[in-house]
């Protein structure tokens, strides 16, 4: 199922960074797939602290901490991923950072490229109509997330496919003054925050699976509080046809390719966690296939709200969704996407499978 959120105002989702009267800017990010899931655990847990029936209680607590172990970071449910939707029922993804463009503004992709000299085997360089480009920003509407994935996007056609940020959202800049406790405005302490408000058509569609209990407690709509200042918006489960087509879809045209050609390439749509002891971009892989090239962004730092002890979390580095991992090997899954990395449940890691 999909769980679709409307906020009724704007949002902020705070960057972990020091805000005080040294730091007066307190700027917003994009909302993490972990930002739903623990909103959707918030309110669980109101549940689950006033139920009195035995069974339903072990139900929410199965429901908020996975197998009910209260030092799991994880839920019980999980969410494949979260993304934009614009009205009617257009979904948009993080363009992927194959797609580049070059300083005349031509927009194409790249590849790579293995290096034929002496003492590079092995190496690669990414090959395209430019030597110079850079990744382009924006999103990518479903049927071109189909076609990227198949390899059958147009070139023609990548320029107008890109949409910029601004037809989803806009960043809002407030200004405020800090008050002492008895509400007497403190003399030069402004501040500024950064919100994020949602175009008119756009809502928040997070992908749920093993949803059956969580709609039981949840129920067909209701409201969240989502983001810093515990800002509400309105959320509806709804039947999901989107994933399936997109299932289909790949069996058909994209798995044939994948087995034919012996690599793929795997697209980050939500963000990923690795372990600590490797590098930030280093993805895990088994003894059957192998990374040769990868494109990822700058990491993204990330805490939350541990529940159970009352503090902020650890902060960890997010490679942020958009990278793309270029594989050799035989791909043996039979749906369009992985999760890869820790905390999937949470909604994090999840990478379409695709040609190159």
């Amino acid at each position: 199922m999909i769980l679709k959120i409307k906020p009724h105002d704007v949002l902020m989702f705070r960057e972990p960074k020091p805000f005080d009267t040294d730091h007066h800017l307190a700027r917003t990010t994009l909302p993490l797939p972990q930002t739903v899931a623990g909103a959707i655990r918030s309110k669980l847990f109101l549940k689950y602290e006033a139920e009195s029936n035995n069974k339903a209680k072990n139900e929410l607590k199965n429901l908020i901490w996975n197998n009910g172990k209260e030092d799991s970071e994880e839920p019980g449910f999980e969410l494949l991923g979260l993304f934009f939707s614009k009205v009617p029922k257009d979904y948009y993804f993080p363009v992927p950072f194959d797609i580049v463009k070059d300083k005349d503004g031509n927009t194409f992709t790249v590849k790579p490229m293995p290096l034929k000299l002496p003492g590079v085997e092995g190496k690669h360089i990414f090959s395209g109509q430019n030597i110079h480009f850079e990744p382009m920003s924006g999103y990518i509407p479903f049927e071109a997330l189909k076609e990227y994935l198949a390899g059958t996007l147009p070139k023609s056609e990548l320029k107008n496919t890109v949409i910029h940020e601004s037809r989803l959202y806009v960043r809002e800049n407030r200004i405020g003054i800090r008050l002492t406790s008895s509400k007497v405005v403190r003399k030069g302490l402004f501040y500024r925050v950064e919100m994020l408000r949602l175009r008119e058509d756009v809502e928040l569609v997070a992908w749920v699976r093993d949803s059956a209990v969580l709609y039981k407690y949840l129920g067909q709509e209701g409201t969240l509080k989502l983001g810093g200042e515990g800002r509400f918006a309105r959320y509806i489960f709804e039947g999901e046809k989107k994933i399936r087509e997109l299932t289909e879809f790949w069996k058909k045209k994209v798995k044939p390719k994948i087995q034919k050609s012996g690599r793929f390439k795997l697209y980050l749509a939500t963000p990923a966690i690795f372990e600590e002891d490797s590098k930030y971009h280093a993805i895990p892989t088994d003894t059957n296939v192998k990374v040769v090239a990868q494109i990822v962004g700058k990491p993204i730092p990330v805490s939350g709200w541990d529940m159970k002890s009352r503090k902020p979390k650890a902060t960890r580095y997010l490679v942020p969704a958009g990278s793309v991992y270029f594989v050799e090997g035989d791909f043996e899954g039979d749906f369009p996407w992985i999760k890869i990395g820790s905390l999937t449940k949470l909604g994090y890691g999840l990478a379409f499978v695709g040609v190159w």
